[in-house]
């Protein structure tokens, strides 16, 4: 299988040159971005075991007073 001989010129490889420039550089980009995510997804995952966590700690005969039970 042969290159096409339309892109065979100069001004072809070139153009060829710069899309591949520009793949490199979006796929750079793509690269930030997923570890971003991952940077994010980390620290809520972090921040939620700590919310979870202090929840845990709290004293629940606080909710048990006559103003916070519901009558029934």
């Amino acid at each position: 299988m042969a290159f096409g001989t339309e892109l065979q010129g100069r001004t072809s490889h070139e153009a060829l040159l710069n899309l591949q420039d520009f793949e490199i550089r979006m796929l750079e980009n793509v690269k930030k971005c997923i570890a971003y995510r991952v940077k994010v997804d980390r620290e809520y995952a972090t921040m939620l075991t700590s919310l979870v966590a202090t929840a845990n700690k709290v004293d629940l005969t606080e909710f048990n007073t006559p103003v916070c039970q519901v009558s029934g």
